[in-house]
């Protein structure tokens, strides 16, 4: 498939809305179109949700096929001792490698879809190493970390948001060849982005 034909993620993004259930929205526009991106955008919502939240941070920046080893990090992410794994379909490798990250020191994250939590707690269980590991909803990690940068406060939220989407389409525009990964940016969105560039 063409990447100059693919149109752009386009997501009715609803402000009011609990940010987890945004990002749930972004996801779910993502799983619907036929290249089925949802791995790729969950990474790079992930990527811009740790680089609002920790901006001194060298936070990663690669493309989403990446791997762990390619990169000279304990996970697709790595903040402090911490590593996070990001996966939209949760294996047992992906267990066997934060048994090796806690071997080497690091805490081992998860962080999946809401609805594979219980399957990748499952497998830590089988493999005996559940205590060892956190299993996250990417949805709620991402979503309430942005309610938290804005003290939770709707204008401020509005704005976390926006400077998410923000950041995400950056990160796509700086490192992977298919742009139509990027967001559709809405009206709302653009106004409060020139706003603060104006401040």
């Amino acid at each position: 498939m063409d990447y100059f034909d693919k149109k752009r993620i386009s997501v009715d993004l609803q402000p009011t809305k609990p940010v987890s259930a945004i990002v749930e929205d972004i996801l779910r526009a993502a799983s619907e179109r036929s290249d089925k991106p949802t791995g790729a955008v969950l990474q790079h919502l992930v990527g811009a949700k740790l680089q609002l939240r920790f901006p001194n941070e060298n936070i990663g920046l690669d493309q989403a096929n990446a791997a762990d080893m390619q990169t000279d990090r304990e996970g697709d992410f790595q903040v402090g001792t911490t590593a996070f794994h990001v996966t939209v379909a949760p294996m047992e490798k992906l267990i066997n490698r934060c048994s090796e990250n806690k071997k080497a020191g690091y805490r081992p994250v998860i962080l999946t879809l809401d609805r594979k939590v219980q399957a990748a707690k499952q497998m830590a269980d089988n493999a005996g190493i559940a205590e060892d590991i956190s299993v996250q909803s990417a949805e709620v990690f991402i979503g309430t970390n942005i309610e938290e940068i804005a003290t939770y406060d709707g204008d401020k939220i509005r704005q976390g948001i926006a400077n998410l989407i923000y950041t995400y389409n950056h990160r796509i525009a700086a490192v992977e060849v298919d742009k139509s990964l990027m967001i559709d940016v809405p009206r709302w969105v653009s106004e409060l982005l020139s706003k603060r560039q104006k401040e």
